[in-house]
């Protein structure tokens, strides 16, 4: 829906240039996504796009430092947003891949 997709990209375009503070209070752990297996990628839901572009690596894979995430019904043009923010943060290894769902963004360090 047209709605979803415009508050999805609110989102990521506000918390990118202007991201939360990690000091922010904790998400309670029923949010939080479970730890997934190599090769597949988690799925930010639109109250979590404030955490996780304020600490992208606590969502990633602690022993290689990958993160694969995929954004619902983001736009096209919140891509270049996500990378601004991700190489801010030191993942020189970022990629945004437009699929069908929304944004698949992978990254390391």
């Amino acid at each position: 829906m047209l709605t979803d997709r415009l508050s999805m990209l609110a989102c990521v375009i506000r918390y990118s240039l202007v991201p939360a503070s990690r000091r922010a209070p904790p998400v309670p752990l029923s949010q939080l996504p479970l730890p997934l297996p190599p090769g597949e990628f988690m799925v930010v839901s639109r109250t979590l796009v404030a955490r996780w572009l304020a600490s992208p690596g606590q969502f990633g894979d602690c022993a290689t430092g990958m993160i694969a995430t995929l954004f619902p019904d983001c736009p096209a043009i919140g891509g270049p947003f996500l990378l601004f923010r991700l190489k801010r943060l030191g993942f020189s290894g970022a990629r945004v891949k437009v699929v069908k769902e929304g944004l698949l963004v992978c990254a390391s360090r």
